[in-house]
């Protein structure tokens, strides 16, 4: 009677460890609201940082605007048009770079002077060259998102175990058949890797270029409230801004999952 119990108590418990897992995952994010908070109008004042309650509000507001979807979906375009262009570049540049010691030579040097490089002074530049349209915005989020995409390509394929090389070439495979059917598959788990991390990069700078200069985007909204002193609104289109990168990068770990199920390795990253 009491393994039967126990058995019970322990099947109970394993069923509940999931939420357990879940609620220990977003406390801390209530932990932070609930400071916000209590900080605002205390230590802080409400002009700077408005009690979380207020910016809750606007964000239904927003929500219920006729402003924040086509804003949302200008940013979205940009950016993942952006990430696209990127991935199939990244990928082609860094697996040519990996197979390739003429091209590893002549590109290297170029990938180990621009990947530490700050970004952001480019913004202005390119919106002067190329208008404050979508086209500049979609090369800055090719230029934030490719490099993480070439060096994660690079040194996937530069770190394949050599049997799998050795197996492909005693099969007769070309150059071309051993990169895209043995190279390219062993090294999709850290590909994908770099793309999330190039995903985030894209749509921070496609987001900053867009409040120095554009008709439309989150990044505008974000400015124009806070030119009119509507910080409460400021922080609900941050807010936007961020569960909808948020959103593609959760949807992006899902496809990530499916084209590695037959892998025992996933997208590295929290």
């Amino acid at each position: 009677m009491n393994i039967k119990k126990t058995k019970q108590y322990v099947s109970t418990v394993g069923s509940q460890l999931p939420l357990v897992h879940s609620i220990y995952r977003i406390l801390p994010i209530f932990i932070i609201i609930g400071v916000w908070e209590a900080i605002s109008g205390t230590l802080v004042p409400e002009a700077l940082l408005p009690p979380f309650s207020d910016v809750l509000s606007e964000f239904v507001w927003l929500a219920q605007s006729e402003d924040l979807f086509p804003y949302l979906l200008d940013t979205l375009f940009r950016g993942l048009t952006g990430i696209v262009i990127a991935i199939v570049l990244g990928i082609v540049i860094g697996l040519s770079m990996s197979q390739s010691d003429l091209v590893r030579r002549n590109l290297n040097p170029v990938v180990s002077l621009t990947y530490p490089s700050p970004k952001s002074p480019l913004i202005p530049l390119l919106i002067f060259w190329l208008g404050i349209g979508h086209l500049s915005r979609i090369v800055l989020a090719v230029i934030g998102g490719l490099l993480p995409i070439v060096i994660s390509t690079v040194n996937a394929a530069d770190n394949i175990d050599e049997e799998l090389i050795w197996s492909a070439r005693t099969m007769g495979l070309s150059k071309f058949e051993e990169t895209y059917k043995v190279v390219l598959p062993a090294s999709l788990p850290s590909i994908l890797t770099g793309v999330r991390i190039g995903m985030i990069f894209a749509f921070v700078i496609v987001i900053s270029s867009e409040m120095i200069a554009a008709r439309s985007g989150i990044g505008v909204m974000i400015v124009e409230f806070g030119q009119f002193g509507q910080y409460s609104r400021v922080f609900a289109a941050v807010m936007w801004g961020i569960l909808v990168v948020v959103t593609i990068d959760r949807l992006f770990l899902k496809l990530s999952d499916y084209l590695l199920r037959w892998s025992d390795q996933g997208v590295e990253g929290i």
